[in-house]
C-alpha cells in the first residue's frame, strides 16, 4: 500500500488533478495543501501524517503573485495556531476550548 501524503486524498507515487472553471481559487487551494503536506498539517477533513517535501510548479502565475498568495495562507495558518492554542490578539490567552473561559 503507498503511504499517503494528505491522507485519503493524495497517495505517494499517485496522480491528481485539480479542476474547476477559472476563478475559484484553485491555486489557493493547491498552495494550501502543499502548505499541509510540507508541515505535516491538517487541511480540511484530510492530514498528513508526516511532513514531506514538495515542489510546487506553476507555469501561469508571476513569482509574485504566488507568493503574495502564499504569503496569505501562511498568515491564515499562524493565526489558525494562535486561536487554537487561545492565544488571540488583544484578547489574552484563553484555554482554546470552546465554552470554557479565557
Amino acid at each position: 500500500m503507498r503511504p499517503a501524503l494528505l491522507a485519503p486524498l493524495i497517495l505517494a507515487s499517485g496522480l491528481a488533478m485539480l479542476y474547476a472553471p477559472r476563478g475559484v481559487e484553485k491555486t489557493y487551494l493547491a498552495l494550501s495543501i502543499a502548505h499541509a503536506v510540507v508541515t505535516g498539517g491538517i487541511l480540511l477533513r484530510w492530514h498528513a501524517p508526516k511532513a514531506r517535501p514538495v515542489l510546487y510548479v506553476d507555469g501561469e502565475r508571476p513569482a509574485a503573485t504566488l507568493q503574495a498568495r502564499l504569503s496569505d495562507i501562511l498568515g491564515g495558518a499562524e493565526q489558525a495556531a494562535r486561536l487554537c492554542s487561545g492565544r488571540v490578539p488583544g484578547g489574552g490567552v484563553g484555554s482554546g476550548h470552546p465554552g470554557e473561559p479565557g
